[in-house]
């Protein structure tokens, strides 16, 4: 997220952070009006990164052809926006580091690919197409698509049919924009909703946790709060049956009478919990 005088813009990565931890979307809002420490980038989210950036530069290596691709350059947001327009409106067969900004919202779309079909461009149209190192699809990587496809949508008059994944392996999968349209867009709404409205949150250890920029923040408030997350393989179930019966703290946990009993919880399970809050 970045402000951008008094407005507030969101790009794709926010909207999937916000899925996997609304509370990161909270610490992310804080830290734009009162910077936060981060926690360092680690050894292996840099060599993800670093091939990342390889796969993508290789099958950017297969797509050069004189004349045909277009790379977005420019120095602020708006250069690389007016860019990539000008791109779309000239036809480019591929456009590469598109910049989009609808609303709230701005994209930075690995590719986008000419197709044939009527558009408010003329007798041709755009799809997004995105490398990722994974090996199979993610709920996420279409969370991505279909936001960088609405973007499209706006700067071309008429949503993609289709958006595209190039893979790790380097197979390359296709989707029907419009099978997912709903959901992100309730997604969307909900997160800017979010932001507009600023609810409270707690972090929640979730499997996004480990590449959080927050992680060590969220670790310290748990230690702080003594909270069930550190019980020894606690699901995210049993903490909120727990806490729904008053248990909120390892302590409670540890020192719990023998025979009480905890709604929709088998009495071997709450056994073990038990145990292990008193280790």
């Amino acid at each position: 997220m970045l402000r951008q005088n008094v407005s507030l813009l969101a790009s794709a990565s926010d909207l999937v952070n916000y899925l996997g931890c609304a509370h990161r979307t909270t610490l992310d809002l804080v830290h734009l009006e009162t910077p936060l420490e981060k926690a360092p980038d680690d050894e292996q989210m840099v060599l993800v990164q670093e091939k990342g950036r390889a796969h993508e530069a290789g099958f950017l290596k297969g797509l050069r052809e004189p004349g045909e691709l277009v790379e977005i350059a420019g120095k602020s947001l708006e250069e690389k926006i007016e860019g990539t327009r000008e791109a779309m409106r000239a036809g480019a067969r591929v456009i590469y580091q598109a910049a989009l900004r609808e609303g709230q919202f701005i994209g930075h779309a690995d590719f986008l690919r000419r197709v044939e079909g009527t558009s408010g461009l003329g007798e041709w149209r755009y799809e997004v197409l995105d490398t990722k190192l994974a090996l199979k699809t993610k709920a996420k990587f279409l969370i991505q698509l279909a936001c960088y496809s609405d973007l499209v949508a706006a700067a071309q008059g008429v949503l993609p049919a289709r958006a595209h994944l190039a893979l790790g392996d380097g197979t390359e999968v296709h989707f029907r924009v419009q099978d997912y349209a709903y959901y992100y867009r309730n997604v969307r709404d909900r997160f800017l909703k979010h932001l507009a409205e600023r609810p409270q949150t707690y972090p929640e250890p979730v499997e996004a946790c480990a590449l959080c920029h927050w992680r060590n923040r969220c670790a310290a408030q748990w230690e702080a709060d003594d909270h069930l997350s550190g019980v020894a393989g606690i699901r995210r179930q049993q903490t909120r049956r727990l806490e729904a019966a008053g248990i909120r703290t390892m302590e409670a946990l540890g020192v719990l009478p023998k025979g009480t009993r905890v709604a929709r919880m088998a009495d071997e399970t709450l056994a073990k919990l038990r145990a292990q809050a008193r280790l």
